[in-house]
């Protein structure tokens, strides 16, 4: 049990200075925020955005938010890293990442590259090879729906989400930071129009968009099988 410590009158005191800055500089805030109220005709505009959905019970149809325009991202594109590699063994797990590392593939809308290391944990009883595995979605310029032409009947956004079921589907956009607007545009349609609910998470200026494919931040274990 955490025993509780007095603190003695010598260091209570020395906080009343600290509360008087503190004081001080929130009244200092709250002048400059009524002067920018003032300044502006009182009006105050709230920038909301949603908090991130987990729904154990839908699936997600992505979406990226990238340098003002909107583009599907495909999930299981991921996968096609992992063709013609086989199956990893513990005795091929280095070998096995190493050609796993040099795999790319594409669509019309992100480049796929593959990353990951084999980490050896070789013990006294049991040796294990752990697989940590990420694929980096890097999205591609000029491409996608703009602001303006989402509500479109031709547009790829109304195109992929106008045959969803909002009971068993739900959109999760993945936002750059320059194009929280377009986010909203694209919330709000269609949530008005197809009644379809939404999810979000921020991206990284400059970063692509990593999807760990170990499962849960961890890795895949491979333990070594007897030699015949």
């Amino acid at each position: 049990m955490r025993r509780r410590v007095a603190s003695s009158p010598e260091k209570v005191s020395g906080l009343v200075p600290m509360a008087d800055i503190l004081a001080n500089t929130v009244g200092i805030i709250l002048f400059i925020l009524a002067f920018t109220v003032l300044h502006t005709g009182g009006v105050l505009i709230p920038k909301r955005l949603p908090m991130e959905r987990e729904d154990a019970d839908r699936k997600p149809v992505y979406f990226v938010c990238y340098e003002k325009r909107l583009l599907p991202l495909d999930g299981n594109l991921r996968d096609k890293l992992f063709k013609g590699l086989g199956t990893p063994t513990y005795e091929t797990a280095e070998s096995w990442v190493a050609r796993f590392n040099r795999a790319r593939v594409e669509d019309g809308f992100f480049t796929v590259e593959a990353g990951g290391e084999a980490r050896f944990n070789r013990g006294a009883y049991q040796s294990i090879a752990e697989l940590v595995l990420f694929a980096s979605y890097k999205p591609k310029a000029d491409v996608g729906d703009t602001q303006e032409g989402l509500r479109g009947e031709s547009s790829l956004f109304n195109a992929r989400i106008k045959g969803l079921s909002k009971d068993g589907r739900f959109l999760y956009f993945i936002v750059y930071p320059n194009s929280i607007e377009l986010f909203r545009e694209a919330r709000d349609y269609a949530e008005s129009q197809y009644g379809i609910a939404s999810g979000w998470s921020p991206a990284t200026e400059g970063e692509p968009i990593t999807f760990d494919l170990s499962g849960n931040g961890g890795g895949t274990a491979i333990v070594p099988k007897p030699q015949p």
